[in-house]
């Protein structure tokens, strides 16, 4: 019950409760003999305009007199006598019994203890009865008191611990990763004209920040992702390194990315025949045309049958028996080795052999004329990949292989010269040892020549009877033999 009264306290709880309590209102007055303990409490908060929570376990009765009690004192009275522990968090007041304290130990994600009891008690939630926190071990923190400040408190530290934890992760920061294989830096070779870019670690980390997008629901496009204009990506050349900015959350990424960019690759040594063999003795190499080969990881059979065309390949499992045979062919003129260019690449980057002649032909207009550059021969690249298989390692080559020769002008009206060119693009699977035998390109070859005796071959008039013109054709067929072997370092 509540009376009137002309008198109106306004104490602050300092051992009681965590925010002072500012009682506004007339003074409280019961006089009850059996009225629960519950209810006269919730009638002290009502009285004074304070919002009450009593936990269920307070059960007894009261029973005895408040008349013109300071407010402050009146709750301190009824806490003494039922044991009871009040907790204020600035707007409610909590009224639980003195046994249901408990304790509860959190860790801290990345404040420490220390600082994250600092914080909470800059919080104005502690009290020294009710609430309390204190650090303990090396990165703990126990909170003891009643089971509202167990959950609010607990619920403020990971708040406290995330926030911080969120603001550090997503700071600035600049990381330096050296490279031991992989060029940082982009590079460069030109051949025929043609300028070919091998993108460093810096362009792959560079176009895969560029290619994030975010998915959106019912199958429809994808958004970008605004990151503030992080990552960035720079190159330092000097030392071999790839320079990262970026939020420090992300910096473990690139930590686990780059060093497997970064392997040690391997060497793949490339070696390449380039063979003018006369038509009618091709036979005599020894090859059988028909055969199986893995093209591009299945097998595939090619050449069956006889050879009816001018276009066949196989596979030669000793390389070096067959060029003993070209050599036996080159001493009676029938073979002729044009070229055996060699070269060491690493494993999946592309290796140019070019053979090649450079002419210049002049083009006319009305007013102007200048020199056009055509080039023509033999020019091959090669992607060596080594496949690893329980079996043994094998060798994929992708295969691009262009044969191109100068022939005469159709007429001395148009003396512009003519360029035959022929191209071959393919893949091959190789076991380690084995070689890769293209031909087809047939090629008609004609030659004249004068022979004479000398000095009687040049007399006016009467020469013509000691010397004679010789013409000879001939068909040849160029054939690529091509071998591909991994070498340690």
């Amino acid at each position: 019950m509540k009376y009137p009264s002309l008198i109106a306290a306004a104490l602050i709880c300092t051992n009681v409760c965590a925010e002072p309590i500012a009682w506004r209102g007339p003074a409280f007055f019961i006089s009850s003999r059996n009225t629960p303990l519950a209810s006269v409490l919730k009638d002290l908060g009502a009285n004074y305009g304070l919002p009450v929570v009593v936990s269920p376990k307070i059960t007894e009765a009261y029973a005895g007199t408040l008349q013109d009690t300071p407010p402050g004192r009146a709750l301190g009275e009824l806490a003494r006598l039922y044991q009871l522990t009040p907790y204020y968090d600035g707007n409610t007041l909590y009224i639980y019994k003195a046994e249901e304290m408990g304790q509860t130990l959190l860790t801290p994600a990345y404040l420490s203890g220390a600082e994250l009891s600092r914080l909470i008690g800059q919080s104005r939630q502690m009290d020294p009865t009710a609430c309390r926190v204190q650090a303990v071990g090396g990165n703990a923190l126990q909170i003891s008191g009643v089971p509202v400040c167990l959950s609010r408190v607990g619920v403020l530290a990971k708040q406290l611990d995330d926030q911080n934890l969120n603001q550090e992760q997503n700071k600035e920061t600049i990381a330096i990763f050296p490279l031991k294989y992989a060029n940082a830096a982009d590079s460069s070779y030109g051949y025929r004209s043609q300028n070919v870019i091998v993108p460093g670690v810096t362009s792959v980390l560079r176009e895969m920040a560029q290619g994030r997008a975010m998915p959106i629901p019912d199958n429809k496009s994808a958004m970008p992702v605004d990151t503030g204009g992080l990552p960035t990506f720079s190159a330092d050349t000097r030392q071999n390194a790839v320079l990262v900015r970026d939020r420090k959350k992300n910096m473990g990424v690139y930590e686990v990315l780059i060093p497997q960019l970064d392997q040690r690759p391997t060497l793949v040594e490339i070696s390449v025949a380039i063979i003018d063999v006369n038509a009618g003795d091709v036979n005599q190499l020894g090859i059988d045309w028909s055969a199986a080969a893995n093209i591009g990881g299945g097998s595939v059979s090619f050449n069956q049958g006889t050879m009816s065309s001018d276009s066949f390949s196989s596979l030669v499992p000793n390389s070096g028996s067959f060029m003993a045979r070209i050599h036996a062919l080159t001493e009676t003129s029938k073979a002729k080795i044009v070229s055996r260019p060699s070269v060491v690449t690493l494993d999946n980057v592309q290796a140019v052999l070019d053979r090649s002649i450079t002419f210049y032909t002049k083009v006319s207009s009305e007013k102007s004329a200048q020199l056009q550059a055509i080039t023509a021969g033999a020019l091959m690249r090669v992607t060596p990949r080594i496949i690893h298989e329980p079996s043994g390692d094998r060798v994929l080559l992708t295969l691009n292989i262009q044969d191109g020769r100068q022939d005469k002008p159709l007429s001395l009206a148009e003396p512009l010269p003519q360029v035959q060119n022929a191209e071959i693009a393919t893949q091959a699977t190789l076991n380690i040892g084995q070689a890769l035998l293209l031909g087809g390109f047939v090629q008609d070859e004609h030659t004249e020549g004068e022979r004479k005796i000398p000095l009687l071959g040049d007399i006016p008039l009467i020469g013509g009877l000691f010397r004679n013109t010789a013409k000879n054709e001939r068909s040849v067929i160029r054939l690529f033999l091509i071998k591909a072997e991994p070498r340690q370092v």
